[in-house]
């Protein structure tokens, strides 16, 4: 299973090409890994959409996939135990919602599909498995 952060789908949904989009595409066409969002995800990326069209677009998309919803109170924890971690270690991770991403990755033990470097500095303080394309 792979988790896609808001930073891959946002270059996925603008009209301009990324090299993240063309595989996060190939993923969702491919079937051949379970593709999911994370609520907090979904949140962040359909705040920022513009347009009915775009809204209902994104919405039937994002419908098709498995969702993260509401994790158990044991990620929060483990996000604030991550954040903690990072802090402790020197590592300046400044998003909670990274935090939280991070933990939903380990409690569900798939990999996160992500842009955002602050993800390579948790992974420095926890078994984080990044997605490489």
């Amino acid at each position: 299973m792979i988790l896609v952060d808001s930073s891959v789908w946002i270059q996925y949904l603008k009209p301009s090409s990324h090299p993240s989009s063309a595989h996060l595409e190939k993923l969702l066409l491919e079937r051949m890994v379970e593709v999911a969002l994370a609520d907090i995800v979904f949140l962040e990326v359909m705040r920022g959409i513009k347009g009915d069209a775009e809204i209902l677009k994104t919405e039937q998309l994002f419908e098709r996939l498995a969702m993260f919803s509401l994790a158990p109170f044991s990620c929060y924890q483990r996000a604030s135990e991550i954040g903690r971690a990072c802090w402790e270690n020197g590592y300046s991770v400044g998003s909670s919602v990274d935090l939280l991403l991070a933990a939903y990755s380990l409690h569900w033990n798939a990999q996160i599909f992500t842009l955002d470097k602050d993800f390579k500095k948790i992974q420095k303080v926890v078994p984080l498995r990044i997605y490489e394309y």
